[in-house]
Parts: structure tokens; C-alpha cells; sequence
């Protein structure tokens, strides 16, 4: 019995790991679970199927950890207004105000 000769039908780059005499009865496969990074880290994705990425290819990698949201806050109103205050060349103090988002507060 010797491991099979084919590459995997995901990650071309990597190796087969099941024997050559189950060839018939197999993808090529380089793991048993997927081998990808999480989209929102550098773990890797927990999805028990190795090829849940080519046969739904709007899935996404995740590792099933809790992750931060990376996107600017969708709500309405203003998450921070800035006060500033300076002075003008005739010496008169001018304040302005400065809104703005910040990043989102959610758990993926």
C-alpha cells in the first residue's frame, strides 16, 4: 500500500493523502477538514468538509472563533464629535466641532 501520486483537487499544490489501491473511491484530498486560513484571521477554517469552498463558492473560511468587526459603523448618527479650539491671526479664538465613525463595536 503507498499513498496515492495525485494532488489535491483544492490546493493543487499539495499532496493526496489517501493510499493509491482507493483511488476510485476518493477526491484527492490533501486533509480531511479544510485547509484554508479564516477569512478574518490566520487560523484555520473548522469547516469538516475539505471542499465546501469549490462546491458553494460564496461560503466563507471561518475558524468558529469569535472575531471583531473591521467595518465602520452603520448606524445613524455621529459615534464621535471632536471639540477643537485655536486661535486666528487676530487673536479671537475659534472652536470648531468635528464628527466622525468609528469602527464597528459587533462580534462576528
Amino acid at each position: 500500500s503507498h499513498l496515492c501520486a495525485g494532488k489535491c483537487d483544492c490546493l493543487e499544490n499539495r499532496s493526496c493523502i489517501f493510499n493509491a489501491e482507493d483511488i476510485e473511491t476518493h477526491r484527492h484530498q490533501c486533509s480531511q477538514n479544510c485547509s484554508m486560513k479564516c477569512q478574518l484571521c490566520d487560523r484555520i477554517c473548522v469547516n469538516p468538509n475539505h471542499f465546501h469552498s469549490k462546491e458553494n463558492p460564496s461560503e466563507p473560511h471561518l475558524c468558529g472563533r469569535e472575531h471583531d468587526c473591521k467595518a465602520e459603523c452603520s448606524q445613524t448618527g455621529h459615534c464621535e464629535v471632536l471639540n477643537t479650539t485655536s486661535n486666528d491671526d487676530t487673536s479671537n479664538q475659534i472652536s470648531m466641532q468635528e464628527s466622525r465613525k468609528l469602527t464597528c463595536t459587533k462580534k462576528i
